[in-house]
């Protein structure tokens, strides 16, 4: 059985709005750092000035700048105890890509090791609790759940005064 989520795609030039389909117990943030390059978005609309609709987009991975979902459920591999076992420390962290501000929770091993969630090899990091604004237009909207293209980000301000990087 499989999961459909709906979710909001952040691309350089678009915005596309559709359904992802996730493996059962498979979370969104996995899919995404699978190998395969591209993935499919049915039920698609994008907004870049012109509302277009397609019932599919293949969307190429290393294009995203993230992906935000509804509610923290979604896209989190429901039916899968794993990730429930493994302890985590959430850090609220402010990201910023060319044009969007991201403010949310990152989870780690330590408060302290942040910066080495951006030096993994994995491209997409699993955010909560996220704000999203626009830093043109000032808009501001939210997110339970994003993944967010680590390659994607420009700078990293961590909220926890004592980190330091070197």
């Amino acid at each position: 059985m499989s999961q459909h989520i709906p979710a909001t795609i952040y691309l350089d030039m678009k915005v596309i709005i559709g359904m992802i389909t996730l493996p059962d117990k498979v979370r969104l943030s996995d899919f995404l750092n699978a190998p395969e390059k591209f993935f499919k978005i049915t039920e698609a609309s994008t907004s870049d000035g012109v509302i277009e609709r397609f019932k599919d987009i293949l969307v190429n991975k290393e294009a995203i700048k993230f992906i935000k979902t509804a509610t923290g459920n979604d896209g989190r591999g429901l039916g899968s105890d794993y990730y429930l076992h493994v302890k985590k420390v959430p850090v609220r962290i402010k990201m910023f890509t060319t044009d969007y501000e991201l403010n949310g929770f990152l989870y780690s091993k330590n408060a302290g090791d942040i910066a080495n969630l951006f030096d993994r090899e994995t491209m997409f990091l699993p955010c909560t609790e996220v704000k999203v604004r626009h830093i043109n237009s000032n808009t501001v909207s939210d997110a339970g759940f994003a993944a967010i293209n680590r390659n994607k980000v420009c700078t990293i301000q961590p909220e926890e005064p004592s980190l330091t990087y070197a």
